[in-house]
Order: structure tokens, then C-alpha cells, then sequence
């Protein structure tokens, strides 16, 4: 322990003339660092090692002023203090990562706490197994520059190994030298002898409300600048990288005042920016929404939407232009031309007389008159047979009835084109639905359980599909009257288990989807 002794008694005389000879150096962002040590290392007592001189080398980094990363490489030769055959020389390797915080960065003596971890391999006489385990260390130590680029350093850390709960002590004190660090945006003082940096302040900057709970702000950039700080009403706010922000959860109705400063890669703050101030908007009622607008005659439309909270009344504006207003979320709009296509949109109004945005527009289609239908059918070569006006008939009354009826259609194994033989059936429903445009139905597809489930789905889709597409293409039924849908194989009529059952379940349905009005 005497060498111990003299070494903290040195280091004690080199801080001492070293602090009255330092200049004003202290810790840069962006700064590196290498240099060397030596030192003295007492181990844990269960190791049987004699303490031991070592010397080493550092690399480090600082990212901030208070925050750098360190990688240090240290060598040590002792001695095996048990009786062994040969040689008794344990030659020793650590290697350690550590991060550093300063606590005085600006100071030119810069204390300094550390933590980190790596290993220590001992290297033992023949005989005795070697030992290479990790290790975690702690501890402190201070910095004293000695001019730009030069540093002393004193350290002292505790070194742990996990397994073995084994402790050992290094002392050491080393000179590094410093290189890289960043000049931008500094100027030297010389009448105090003291750098200090500058930066400007943002300039332009401007507010305008984004909603009735949002600000937009902007500024000019500064040069050098790396964030800036935003100030509301005289208070902290936030931080943004760029010259833009966006100021959210405020007050509708409510006026804010802004400034921002420029903060350097030092963390050097601006003088504050011009004022600028916006008021957010009052709040707006919410615009209607589900509006849906749906022909029900060849001269009426009715036209309904979800009730809004907070609305007095609604205004409803058809192709554009304002109809009238209602007290209720719907509204029958008749006396229209029939065959004609119209447009609706609605608002709300609230308790202030304030108007809310228009909600989407909804549109539909007046129903030609009868006689007309009845010329488009025909001429369309929909006219009927005797026996297919009967089976028609029977087709409309199941529809309005029972709310579906089967189409019968059958589909081969795999497939889902529809066979030119199923025309004429196909001829038969169109002409019902071309007859009455308050019918609309889904054409519901089915398959047999042969293949997968998935499979299975999307060919069911892909068939009744196919069914749309025939009605809509080869007869000119109006696609809005037709949906589909696919139930692959979870609805069969038959027994899959024979060939029969399994062609029976390869079906299309129709269902109807709407309610028939009761007179």
C-alpha cells in the first residue's frame, strides 16, 4: 500500500499545479479523445494476487457536454501468491466500455462519474486454470485541461465480477489528447479571455389557427440552429427540430400568443422571437352523417341521415342548391321528374344559429313511369311467353312473400360461368325485376363441400357474381338492384355424400332487401 500511498500523493501535487496553470478549456459536444494511463490495481484477497502496477489506453467521445462514451484497454503483470511448481506471473488484461457524466462541464477542473462493463483475463502458471470472466464497474474521477486539447485525468473505479462476487480497486491517472470538436457559432471574448457561443434569434414568426384546437406556427430558420424552443403565453411549451409546429388541445374561441428561440448544438438559447398571436375558432357542430337518399316512385325521393347532437334543425340542399330546412333527419322530396337523377347533401344547425360543413352527398334515381318500364322491357326482348309470364308471376309473388325464391341455376363441379341452356331462366327474373325497381335482392351463391373452406368461399362469391353480371350485361337489369354475397358450403339443401346432392348445393338464391310497404 506504500506505492498506493505515493501515487494519490502525486496525483494530489500534479491537480494542484495543474489547476494554476490551467486555461479556460472545458468539456465540447462532438469531441474526441486518446490517451494513456498508469495506474495501480489491489485485488479481492480471494484471487491471492499481489497488487499490482498496470498501465493502458483510452478512447472516448464526448456526445454533449455532459455526456461521453469511454473504451479503455489496461495491462498488469503480478504474481500467484500460493506455492505452485515454475513460475509464480499472472499476466493480467482488462477491457472496459463506460459511459461518462460530467457534472462541471464548463468547468476547466471537470468532476465526473462513470459506469460501464467488459472483462479481466488473469493468465495463471501452469497448473492452474486461467480466468476469463465479465465484469461491471463504477466510479468517478476529475479532468484538468490543460489547454484546448490536453487533459489530465484521475480515476479510481470499483470493479465487480457477478459469479464470483469478487472486488478489486484501480487507481490511475492519465493524459489525453483532444481533437474534433466543434468551433460553429463561437466567439472569443478576448478582452475577458472567455468563449462563449452566439446564436440569433428566429425572426418572422406567425400564427394562424389550423382548427378550433389547433395552431400552426412558423418562422424563418436560423443558421446553425439544431431545435428550437416554443414559448405559449410566456410559458415553456415544446421543442421542434424544424422551423414549423403545430400547437394541439386547445380551447376553441380562446387567444394565444407565441415566441421561439434558437438553440445551438451546445444548448446555447436565443434571445426570444418577435410575438405572434391567433385565436382558434369557435367550435362548428359536427356535420350529419349516414345520409342516404333512396327513390321510392317516379316522383318522390326520401332522404334520411343520423341525428346530429347539439342541432336545432337540418338544411338539406339538393344538386347544390338549398331546398328546405327540417326539424327532423329525414325528408320525402316529391314532385320530382321521373327518370331523373338527383343529389342531396345536409348540414346541421346549432343552438348559435351556426352551420356545420355539408355532409356527403347522397344520390339516387327517380322510377320511370310504368308504361315506359313496360317499353323498356319489351324492347329489350323481354317480352314473355304465356307459361314464362306464369313462372314469372310465381317468381314475384315468392319475392314478395317469402322475401326469396331459388333461380334454378346449377353450376358444374369448379366452375362458375354461367351455361347458355340457363337464358331463358335467368330471362324470366329479369323481367321481374325490370318491372318493379322497388325490388332489390342479393344473389346468394352456394358450393358442395368438396375442397377447402377458402376455396370454397370465393367460388360461391365468384358464381353469384357471375349471376349479376349476367342480368346487369345480357338483359340491362340496373346494377343497383343487385348485390351478392357467397355462403360457400355452409348452406346445403342436399346430401353432399352423393353425386346428386353434391350438383343440387352448386346453386344461386335471390333474397330480397327491402320491406314492402303495407298499405
Amino acid at each position: 500500500m506504500r506505492i498506493v500511498t505515493k501515487i494519490l500523493i502525486f496525483c494530489l501535487i500534479t491537480v494542484f499545479a495543474i489547476t494554476i496553470e490551467t486555461t479556460n478549456a472545458q468539456v465540447q459536444p462532438g469531441q474526441f479523445s486518446v490517451g494513456a494511463y498508469a495506474g495501480y490495481i489491489t485485488f479481492d484477497n480471494e484471487r491471492k494476487l499481489h497488487d499490482s502496477p498496470l498501465g493502458g489506453i483510452r478512447l472516448g467521445y464526448d456526445f454533449t457536454r455532459y455526456f461521453g462514451l469511454e473504451g479503455t484497454f489496461g495491462l498488469f503483470n503480478t504474481a500467484y501468491d500460493t506455492p505452485v511448481k515454475g513460475k509464480k506471473e499472472v499476466k493480467g488484461v482488462t477491457y472496459r466500455l463506460e459511459g461518462l457524466l460530467h457534472l462541471l462541464p464548463r468547468s476547466p477542473i471537470v468532476p465526473f462519474l462513470a459506469v460501464g462493463g467488459g472483462g479481466m483475463n488473469l493468465d495463471y502458471p501452469q497448473g492452474v486454470s486461467n480466468s476469463h470472466r465479465p465484469i461491471v464497474d463504477y466510479g468517478a474521477g476529475l479532468k484538468l485541461f490543460g489547454g484546448e486539447n490536453w487533459l489530465m485525468r484521475l480515476d479510481v473505479r470499483h470493479l465487480y465480477e457477478f459469479d464470483t462476487s469478487r472486488s478489486d480497486v484501480e487507481f490511475t491517472m492519465g493524459l489525453s489528447y483532444l481533437f474534433g470538436r466543434k468551433k460553429e457559432g463561437l466567439v472569443y471574448r478576448t478582452e475577458e479571455t472567455v468563449m462563449e457561443e452566439t446564436i440569433s434569434a428566429p425572426l418572422n414568426l406567425k400564427v394562424w389557427p389550423k382548427s378550433e384546437s389547433e395552431n400552426n406556427l412558423s418562422w424563418d430558420p436560423v443558421t446553425a440552429a439544431k431545435a428550437y424552443r416554443i414559448y405559449r403565453d410566456g410559458k415553456y411549451l415544446t421543442q421542434s427540430e424544424t422551423n414549423q409546429a403545430l400547437d394541439v388541445g386547445l380551447s376553441p374561441a380562446t387567444r394565444y400568443c407565441y415566441r421561439v428561440t434558437a438553440l445551438s448544438a451546445t444548448g446555447k438559447e436565443s434571445a426570444t422571437s418577435n410575438e405572434a398571436c391567433a385565436t382558434t375558432p369557435a367550435k362548428r357542430i359536427a356535420a350529419p352523417t349516414e345520409v342516404t337518399a333512396k327513390a321510392v316512385s317516379d316522383s318522390q325521393i326520401n332522404v334520411s341521415w343520423k341525428e346530429t347532437k347539439g342541432a336545432t334543425e337540418y338544411r338539406i340542399y339538393r344538386d347544390g342548391v338549398f331546398l328546405t330546412t327540417s326539424k327532423t333527419p329525414s325528408l320525402s322530396d316529391m314532385g320530382l321528374k321521373s327518370a331523373t337523377r338527383y343529389c342531396y347533401a345536409v348540414t346541421a344547425v346549432g343552438d348559435d344559429g351556426q352551420e356545420s360543413v355539408m355532409s356527403r352527398t347522397a344520390c339516387d334515381e327517380t322510377f320511370a313511369p310504368p308504361k315506359e318500364l313496360k317499353r323498356e322491357a319489351e324492347a329489350k326482348a323481354l317480352v314473355l311467353t304465356q307459361k314464362e309470364e306464369k313462372a314469372a308471376a310465381q317468381i314475384a309473388k315468392e319475392l314478395k312473400e317469402k322475401g326469396e325464391t331459388r333461380i334454378n341455376i346449377l353450376f358444374d363441379f369448379d366452375k362458375a360461368n354461367v351455361k347458355p341452356k340457363y337464358h331463358s331462366e335467368l330471362k324470366k327474373f329479369a323481367a321481374v325485376l325490370l318491372r318493379d325497381p322497388t325490388l332489390n335482392v342479393v344473389i346468394e351463391g352456394h358450393t358442395d363441400n368438396i375442397g377447402g373452406k377458402e376455396y370454397n368461399q370465393k367460388l360461391s362469391e365468384r358464381r353469384a357474381q357471375a349471376v349479376v353480371k349476367y342480368l346487369v350485361e345480357k338483359f340491362g337489369v340496373p346494377a343497383k338492384q343487385l348485390s351478392y354475397k357467397g355462403y360457400g358450403m355452409t348452406k346445403p339443401i342436399a346430401d353432399n355424400k352423393t353425386k346428386e346432392g353434391r350438383a343440387k348445393n352448386r346453386r344461386v338464391m335471390a333474397v330480397v332487401t327491402y320491406e314492402i310497404e303495407k298499405k
